[in-house]
């Protein structure tokens, strides 16, 4: 992930929180759970996945997550 710009929060499934700011980058292993909490209005990044099917799910929030077995 890149932003290029705004901010975004990010909630990890381990209670680590996060803002990604203009110009900075990420890097998320697969199969980390996380979940966005907040963004600026003026949000713009680049995401490039892969595999690019992921399996996004919507949820309010990433805590008490549990990776299945």
């Amino acid at each position: 992930m890149y932003m290029l710009s705004g901010w975004v929060d990010l909630e990890f499934e381990d209670g680590q929180k996060l803002r990604i700011q203009s110009g900075e980058s990420l890097y998320i292993p697969g199969g980390l759970r996380h979940n966005e909490t907040a963004a600026s209005r003026d949000l713009e990044l680049l995401e490039i996945s892969v595999p690019a099917d992921m399996g996004t799910v919507a949820l309010r929030s990433a805590r008490g997550l549990a990776k299945s077995a």
